[in-house]
């Protein structure tokens, strides 16, 4: 498919606290007025002084402290830049991808390349990426096949569905990175992860080919979705070229994408 390598790049980070500096500070007193202003002022200081060592004794001594919010445990803090991997206290198995942000593990086939490159799709970042057959045709690149996840929450308070949630982002996927291709019916099967019920969608695209000798004629988006919650969804999506191009790389079987989705695991 074209234009994975050349769209959506990481967005920089904001480097700018957004604070205003002070200003503003009035001018010294003038000398020679009467210093009962100035002996007022320090008797008002040292009683609201006085009075704040007085609020923190009674604090400690039974005061109740207000309630801090803790940040949400399922959310790790990192950024898109990161690696989807680096979390791992130890090092993973060959192929093997563990997204905490998808809070899914999931593994390649031999010959897939690990990458740190983040996709925004419908409003959601996937990470967690893996990507094969990589190539250069007539001045543009493309890549045969490549897999993301990430974890999808409802905007609103209804219950997010697995089954029309991944047959959205199949269409989605399909629609981005075979522009101008007919996407076609959704088939879904059911499935676990983990012993946990969960789905599979897929969506076969018809690409719109401008050049045979480059690109696809067949591909495939494949989406496995596990809920989280009744708002929230892990979804591993792997998309394929199927037929058309070049010989070299050739394009994977169906069989692909159905064993990484096969390989899912929580994390």
């Amino acid at each position: 498919m074209s234009g994975w390598h050349n769209d959506d790049p990481l967005r920089d980070q904001p480097t700018d606290s957004g604070f205003p500096t002070s200003a503003g500070f009035g001018e010294s007193p003038t000398r020679g007025r009467s210093l009962l202003p100035a002996i007022l002022s320090v008797t008002a200081i040292v009683i609201i002084v006085a009075t704040v060592i007085t609020i923190v004794l009674l604090n400690r001594n039974g005061g109740t402290p207000e309630p801090v919010s803790a940040p949400p445990s399922t959310r790790p803090s990192q950024t898109a830049s990161q690696t989807p991997t680096s979390t791992r206290t130890s090092a993973p198995e060959p192929g093997r991808i563990d997204n905490p942000r998808a809070r899914l593990g999931y593994q390649v086939p031999d010959g897939w390349k690990t990458s740190d490159r983040t996709v925004e799709v419908l409003g959601v970042e996937f990470g967690g990426t893996a990507a094969y057959g990589a190539y250069q045709c007539g001045n543009n690149t493309y890549t045969r096949s490549f897999a993301v996840s990430a974890a999808a929450r409802s905007k609103s308070e209804q219950r997010l569905n697995p089954e029309p949630t991944a047959a959205t982002f199949a269409k989605a996927f399909g629609e981005r990175f075979y522009p101008g291709g007919q996407v076609g019916a959704p088939r879904s099967s059911a499935t676990e992860v983990d012993g946990d019920p969960a789905v599979v969608v897929t969506v076969k695209v018809t690409p719109k080919v401008a050049d045979a000798a480059c690109e696809a004629s067949d591909a495939e988006v494949t989406v496995l979705a596990v809920p989280l919650s009744d708002k929230e969804i892990s979804l591993l999506v792997v998309t394929s070229d199927l037929a058309g191009g070049p010989a070299t790389p050739k394009p994977l079987t169906a069989d692909a994408a159905q064993e990484i989705v096969e390989s899912a695991a929580r994390i």
